[in-house]
């Protein structure tokens, strides 16, 4: 099997740093408040508020390093360091992906981060994303109107 090629696989920069980056690129676009999501000490995601209509929303990033992890390791058996490394450095690819749009007045800073806001689900709180995905919210069929 063909080894495969993950975006930023070889990375060195640390997570702490990339962190900074990120909550940098964030405050740029709009960013009011800005905090990590951490569970066993270990950061998951960035959590931050943008206004949208004078209302204050909220949006997470996450970082599922796990799934990088996996497919690593499929090819070699990476270090989760590196997996947690690559991960971080992939959503802040995104992120600057996403200021490109927004400083060429493509989008606006919460379109492009839309799908991870985050709302009161019928599970409790879920990403705009996951609300989708799970049928809760009924989407028009395509090639309709309204």
């Amino acid at each position: 099997m063909a080894r495969e090629w993950v975006f930023l696989q070889e990375t060195a920069i640390s997570v702490d740093k990339t962190i900074g980056e990120l909550q940098a690129l964030l405050v740029k676009s709009g960013a009011d408040q800005i905090s990590i999501k951490y569970s066993g000490g270990e950061p998951l995601a960035l959590r931050f508020t943008m206004q949208i209509s004078e209302k204050e929303a909220w949006f997470q990033l996450p970082v599922h390093w796990r799934n990088v992890y996996n497919i690593l390791g499929k090819y070699g058996g990476k270090a989760e360091a590196q997996a947690k490394r690559t991960a971080w450095r992939q959503v802040l690819a995104w992120v600057k992906a996403q200021m490109a749009m927004i400083q060429a007045e493509q989008i606006k800073a919460p379109q492009a981060y839309m799908p991870h806001m985050v709302v009161n689900g019928p599970d409790g709180e879920s990403s705009m994303y996951e609300i989708v995905e799970s049928g809760a919210m009924n989407l028009l069929p395509a090639g309709s109107s309204g």
